[in-house]
């Protein structure tokens, strides 16, 4: 609330001409704001509060019902601004004023953890960030064939024995930031990345091939590591694919590192890099996000379109080429895209997820399992419009290994792929035919 006030305070000061000099209280200022943003004709006053983050909005909610109506609004313009849109009709067919903006706010806080990844699940371990900022890990040193992976949980040497040992089994503070606070994570199969609030990016894990970024081929790194060649960058987001990693500037800028095997490093060859280089194909392009598959890179711009780059054999790439898809060494647009702005991407080993910004979900890649969610194990070359939730307003898609969920904007929750070991979260299903979106648990979330 003081915040959204605080914006409005010294416009509301300057507009009232005073006729001797008089100290003016916070109180006061606010008084003011408030005068003025009464005052002033609607469309100006949301344009306003669309600048303020959704907890302050949050705030007003809960102490100026008058301004409900505006902050709506305001809410619906700074989505827009942002590359998407907030539902119409709205769940439970609740039309009451304070209602509306309460599951707006809740749509909105949930959009904004879309680029801050606070739990990442790897293949054998996870990371989790708790609400101080404090970076906890959790799970196990080996790989799924019995393979030690040395590093991974970032705790420091752990005793080589034998399976299930060299594990943690509970979410676990790292020693090594314990003074840092921690913004987002990304897990992969064989490293772990971490940026702190301050944009810098740190590495631990696996790093035969240089998907550590510290300028050495070295087998691992047991403790976290800061990437100094990043340094000059304040870095907003990381990604991490089996042996490749991918890093987001507040710039705009991409870098990329790591095992550089059919291009998936996106600088037009497959040479092996163990220091980040920016991705100059890409620059200009105003990218905000990225996501890295196991052997294949994705990069979202600001106006919708989506460029895609790496290992494209089984059509994860989406730009066609069936039967034989190829690989691309350089960002290249999906040309299926264009006229349909996408909101989010995602990538799981051999496939690729995007959410458009009218909430369609498409799928692309390796079709095995279900897992593109067809009604089918058709490998896609490009992207298909997933029809089972085409009726639904999605707001959120996660790619797994080989499985896939989407959050609906009522809080129900849809999966298909491979379902071994209950990753689908169906009870009483194995593999099954999982293979659209089919409901886990329809819940109100807000």
């Amino acid at each position: 609330r003081g915040a959204a006030f605080d914006t409005m305070s010294s416009s509301a000061s300057s507009c009232r001409q005073q006729s001797r000099p008089r100290r003016i209280t916070r109180a006061a200022s606010r008084a003011a704001a408030a005068a003025l943003l009464s005052d002033s004709p609607g469309e100006v006053v949301a344009h306003i509060l669309k600048q303020c983050e959704p907890r302050d909005l949050g705030a007003l909610a809960c102490t100026a019902q008058w301004l409900h109506p505006l902050l709506e609004l305001a809410l619906r313009l700074r989505a827009g601004e942002n590359g998407h849109a907030l539902p119409k009709k709205l769940p439970l067919g609740d039309d009451s004023c304070h209602r509306r903006v309460q599951v707006l706010l809740s749509l909105e806080r949930r959009r904004a953890q879309l680029g801050r990844r606070t739990i990442a699940a790897g293949m054998s371990h996870s990371l989790f960030i708790s609400p101080e900022g404090t970076l906890l890990s959790c799970g196990t040193e080996w790989d799924v064939d019995g393979n030690p992976t040395p590093g991974l949980l970032g705790h420091g040497e752990l005793a080589e024995e034998e399976l299930p040992a060299n594990s943690i089994h509970v979410p676990t503070p790292l020693p090594g930031l314990a003074s840092v606070r921690i913004h987002s994570v990304a897990a992969g199969v064989s490293l772990s990345l971490a940026v702190t609030s301050e944009g810098e990016v740190y590495s631990w894990g696996q790093g035969n091939m240089g998907q550590l970024g510290h300028g050495t081929w070295a087998s691992s790194q047991s403790t976290p590591r800061q990437i100094t060649a990043l340094a000059s960058e304040r870095v907003v987001a990381v990604e991490a694919g089996f042996i490749h990693a991918l890093a987001l500037a507040e710039s705009g800028a991409v870098y990329s590192w790591g095992a550089g095997g059919d291009g998936r490093l996106g600088h037009g060859s497959e040479e092996h890099l163990s220091t980040p280089r920016r991705i100059q194909a890409l620059a200009g392009r105003h990218v905000r996000a990225v996501a890295a598959g196991y052997e294949s890179s994705l990069a979202l711009t600001a106006d919708g379109a989506v460029l895609s780059w790496g290992r494209g054999a089984l059509g994860q790439l989406g730009h066609g080429g069936n039967p034989t898809p190829r690989s691309e060494p350089l960002p290249h647009v999906i040309a299926a895209f264009r006229g349909t702005p996408i909101a989010a991407v995602t990538a799981g080993n051999k496939r690729s997820l995007a959410l458009s910004r009218s909430g369609g979900v498409y799928s692309w890649g390796d079709g095995a399992g279900g897992q593109l969610g067809h009604g089918d194990e058709t490998h896609e070359d490009a992207p298909k419009l997933v029809s089972a939730l085409a009726r639904l307003d999605v707001a959120m898609v996660v790619a797994g290994a080989s499985h896939s969920f989407a959050l609906t904007a009522d809080g129900a929750l849809y999966s298909w792929g491979a379902g071994q070991c209950g990753r689908l979260g169906h009870a009483g299903r194995a593999q099954a035919a999982a293979v659209r979106g089919s409901l886990v648990e329809a819940s109100f979330l807000f």
